[in-house]
């Protein structure tokens, strides 16, 4: 004999309940730590750049007045006069000149031109009496 089929059981599949409890602890593990080869180190020459070449950069001249300053002004310096040793005065006889000698200078005698004989009466005076 049969009887009437079930129905299958439906809802939630049931769960087994975490394990609970301390972790596990003990050691950390230990080992040499890894090495490797050493590297050299780089030799050679330091790298260097290029010289820039080109032309000079150049601008335009600066222009404007020429910066002024107030004149000085004061006192001329001065400072002592330079003196120098006293010249003595020149001693001995004064100095005379030689006296010229010889024959006194000759020469012609000057004439003149012969004037007129004066022409005319005879001066007369008063007539002594006595």
């Amino acid at each position: 004999p049969t009887g009437p089929t079930q129905p299958a059981p439906t809802g939630p599949a049931p769960t087994a309940p975490a394990p609970t409890g301390p972790a596990p602890t003990g050691p950390a593990p230990t080992g040499p730590t890894p090495t490797g080869p050493t590297q050299p180190a780089p030799t050679g020459p330091a790298p260097t750049a290029p010289t820039p070449t080109g032309p000079a950069p150049t601008g335009p001249a600066p222009t404007g007045p020429a910066p002024t300053g107030p004149t000085p002004t004061g006192p001329a310096p001065t400072g002592p006069t330079p003196t120098g040793p006293t010249q003595p005065a020149p001693t001995g006889p004064a100095p005379t000149a030689p006296t010229p000698t010889g024959p006194a200078p000759t020469g012609p005698t000057p004439t003149g031109p012969t004037g007129p004989a004066p022409t005319g009466p005879a001066p007369t005076g008063p007539t002594p009496t006595g």
